[in-house]
């Protein structure tokens, strides 16, 4: 049995990592930021910032706690702005996971992004057949013309997600 686990949420820095690369990563993801900034929170000069972030040998331990702690203000801020999330898990057999998978390929997807796309359709479709049953030309309706009318039904469970997980 495979399970598979949508997760629309990534947590920017699970581990608070702090390299060179994720610190100039970090400053690239916020435009309103840059080495003078950072130089000023850690009490240096901009020439400083740039020999860390250009040396092998990585940041030192000052610096490094003091980047942590605005990464993770950062990371704190925006999940908490964040409406809550749900996981969704579905069970599914090995065969019907592979035959899924191609499918998500065939369409240049990812299996998470091309499952997520066949619900919305699903839920969208249903959603036009509810509308169209209040109108006369409801006689016509072909339930065959669901997205997902060739799939078998999953077993599915829905949990609410841990903010940050």
């Amino acid at each position: 049995m495979i399970f598979l686990f949508f997760l629309p949420q990534t947590v920017y820095f699970s581990t608070m990592d702090v390299t060179p690369d994720t610190v100039k990563q970090w400053l690239a993801d916020h435009p309103d930021r840059d080495r003078n900034w950072l130089a000023e929170k850690c009490e240096t000069e901009k020439r400083t910032v740039d020999n860390w972030l250009s040396s092998p040998r990585g940041l030192p331990s000052k610096a490094v706690i003091i980047i942590e702690n605005l990464m993770r203000a950062d990371m704190e801020k925006r999940v908490a702005g964040m409406p809550p999330l749900y996981h969704l898990v579905l069970r599914v057999q090995l065969e019907e996971f592979e035959q899924w998978s191609h499918a998500a390929l065939a369409k240049g997807k990812i299996l998470t992004d091309w499952a997520i796309d066949c619900i919305k359709e699903a839920y969208q479709a249903d959603i036009s057949l509810e509308n169209r049953h209040s109108s006369p030309e409801s006689a016509n309706i072909d339930p065959g013309k669901s997205p997902l009318a060739a799939l078998p039904p999953p077993e599915i469970e829905s949990m609410p997600s841990s903010r940050g997980a």
